[in-house]
Formats: structure tokens, C-alpha cells, sequence
């Protein structure tokens, strides 16, 4: 795979996990603002969104280390140290999430862990990487506008409602 080929699955990936992440972290706030028979079953599904987030943002992580083979060097020239941290806090956070989603799947609700089921870890969790989400998608419109734009909104909408 050359690197043009990775950075356009890059590109994908990130896309289809940020729409999958934003469903399942919208879910419950949807059914508030709007209920109907749809919002209950988006947010009764999250567990299964979670899930599949996690899998598509694993191989999203492959990609990135697929690209970091490719560049070699010029790969910590693009992508700075601290920005590669935040993205590994953020795939632990990723983890913790679909753990749990899957622990609830699982058991049907009756087994609990107790960090990865605290509402304090779930909403840390939640709202850091809709924030990543969020910088990323939102800073893409000053790089790239006419891909960006339209994945810009529904990264700032859960401001109004946090």
C-alpha cells in the first residue's frame, strides 16, 4: 500500500468512527430533544455503536501505524509527540468504553464494573473523545473546506447540551 492510499483510508476510517461514535454518544440527548421510536432504539443500540466505533477506530490505529512504517522519520515530523499522546489517552478511553458496552451486552445490565460503568469514567470518557472529534473535524475546515464542512456541525452540537 503506498502512502496515498493509507492517507485516503485514514481519511475513511476516521469519518465512519466519528459517525458511529457520534450516534452512540448523541443517543440519549436525541431521545430528550425528540421522542420518538427511532431516538429510543439509538439509544438503546449504543452498546452496539460503541462497539463497532471501537473496531473501526482499531483499524484506524492500524492505518496510523501503517503510515508510520511507511514515512519512517517524517512521521513524528507531522504528527508531534504531545498529538500522539492525546490519540493513545484517547484509544484507552475508547477501550474502557467498549468494555464496558460489552460487559452490558454480555450480562444484560447485571454485571457491573465499577470504574468503566461510573458515570464520571463513561461521561470523562465520552466528552474527551467527542472533543478530539471535535478539534480535529472543526480544525479540517480551515485545511480542507469543502471535505470538512459538513462534519464540522455535528461536532459542535452537544455544546448547547452538555
Amino acid at each position: 500500500m503506498n502512502e496515498e492510499t493509507i492517507r485516503l483510508l485514514l481519511r475513511v476510517t476516521a469519518r465512519i468512527s466519528g459517525l458511529l461514535f457520534l450516534v452512540a454518544f448523541a443517543g440519549h440527548g436525541l431521545r430528550a430533544v425528540w421522542p420518538s421510536d427511532l431516538a429510543r432504539r439509538i439509544e438503546g443500540l449504543r452498546a452496539q455503536f460503541l462497539l463497532a466505533f471501537a473496531g473501526s477506530h482499531t483499524i484506524h490505529l492500524a492505518l496510523v501505524i501503517t503510515l508510520a512504517m511507511t514515512i519512517g522519520d517524517g512521521f513524528l515530523r507531522e504528527f508531534p509527540r504531545h498529538g500522539l499522546a492525546i490519540g493513545g489517552f484517547a484509544y484507552l478511553l475508547i477501550y474502557g468504553l467498549a468494555a464496558a458496552a460489552l460487559v452490558d451486552m454480555r450480562t444484560q445490565r447485571a454485571v457491573r464494573i465499577p470504574i468503566l460503568h461510573s458515570s464520571a469514567f463513561q461521561g470523562f470518557a465520552a466528552y474527551f473523545i467527542w472533543t478530539v472529534f471535535a478539534l480535529v473535524f472543526v480544525g479540517g475546515v480551515f485545511r480542507r473546506p469543502a471535505t470538512y464542512t459538513l462534519l464540522q456541525w455535528p461536532c459542535l452540537a452537544p455544546w448547547p447540551c452538555a
